[in-house]
Parts: structure tokens; sequence; C-alpha cells
């Protein structure tokens, strides 16, 4: 099946309930020495939002009718926790203006609704080679952007 396909190129990481827990175990980061994911601002304790799984249920199949871009598909992935309206904004500007990203990259399809990051209108190749990267670098873009103008402020 194409899910399974999906999963098992694509997440290299266990699914688990903490996305950077997995990262972390995965490529050997020592949890005393990496960002504490809990941070304390004038008295405020602010929980970074982060990628917790692929929503694999929620995956849409292309069309494959031979129109414009109908061999692509929508694919959800689930976030820690809903982000505010300032995060969204920086998340987009990330996924859209960072240079960052290959010559696959696609920007302008990534939105944020809920509790979800949604990419509408890619392949899973694509997601496996560069949107992965582009979304991790995207969502610390947000976190820390929304982590100084909270210091500003």
């Amino acid at each position: 099946m194409l899910v399974e396909k999906f999963k098992k190129n694509f997440c290299k990481l266990p699914y688990t309930k903490n996305f950077n827990i997995a990262y972390r175990e995965a490529y050997q980061v020592d949890p005393m020495t990496a960002r504490d994911e809990k941070i304390d601002m004038n008295n405020n304790s602010i929980e970074d939002v982060e990628i917790k799984r692929i929503l694999e249920h929620e995956i849409t199949e292309p069309l494959n009718d031979g129109t414009q871009r109908s061999a692509l598909y929508i694919i959800p992935f689930e976030l820690t926790k809903q982000p505010t309206e300032d995060w969204i904004r920086l998340f987009i500007k990330a996924w859209n203006d960072l240079l960052l990203h290959n010559s696959k990259h696609r920007p302008g399809i990534a939105s944020v609704s809920g509790n979800k990051i949604i990419l509408n209108g890619t392949t899973i190749e694509e997601v496996e080679d560069c949107h992965r990267e582009a979304l991790e670098r995207a969502v610390k873009f947000a976190n820390d952007g929304l982590r100084e103008s909270k210091k500003e402020k």
C-alpha cells in the first residue's frame, strides 16, 4: 500500500508522542546539552511547537486524471499543540522565503489548520527528499522567532 511505502521511506525516526526525543535518540544528541523544550521568560513557560507525526489516515490519494497537479498529494502533519497566529505567520514566512530549499521545494503549499501543518500539492518523493528538512527548519524558525518576540516584550 502507498501509505506503508510512505511511512517506511519518509520517517526514519520512530513515531512517538515527542518528535524531539525521537530526533535526539536517532541522531544521538545528548539531552543534557540539547535545547530544553520548556523555556521560562518573564515567568511564562513556553513549550515549543514540534512535529509529532504524519497523519497517515488523512493523506489524500492523487486524482491522476491527467490535469495539472493531479498526481500530487495533500499530506498533513500533527503538531504537539495548536500554534498561535504569530507562530503560524513565522512558519509560513520561513516555508515560503528561507533560502534552505532545493529545486524540488514548493513555496506556497504549506498551511496550518488547528494543530496540523498541511502540505497541499506535493509528492511522496519530494517530502522524503526536501520537505522534511524544510519543515524542521521552518518549525525551528517559528519557535525561535516567537521566543525572541517574547523576550523583547
